[in-house]
């Protein structure tokens, strides 16, 4: 599942390709990406009210998230 663009207070980690998601990341969003760009791991804190938000992978360029993979809901 993708979506748009994201808050980049949302980004937690940024990938290195040492990382188990890193691999996947690549494979998954590998069309979009150009040199220079970073793959970065966000959480989405849960709107009041709702106990879900949604976890992934961001595109991250020029330090904006640009693209993302959602890997999760929690």
């Amino acid at each position: 599942m993708e979506s748009d663009k994201i808050s980049k207070s949302w980004l937690t980690n940024r990938l290195e390709p040492h990382d188990g998601d890193w691999a996947r990341a690549v494979e998954q969003l590998r069309p979009e990406i150009d040199q220079g760009d970073e793959l970065w791991q966000f959480d989405e804190p849960a709107p009041p009210g709702i106990n879900a938000g949604a976890i992934g992978i961001a595109l991250v360029r020029h330090g904006e998230p640009i693209r993302t993979t959602i890997t999760a809901i929690h």
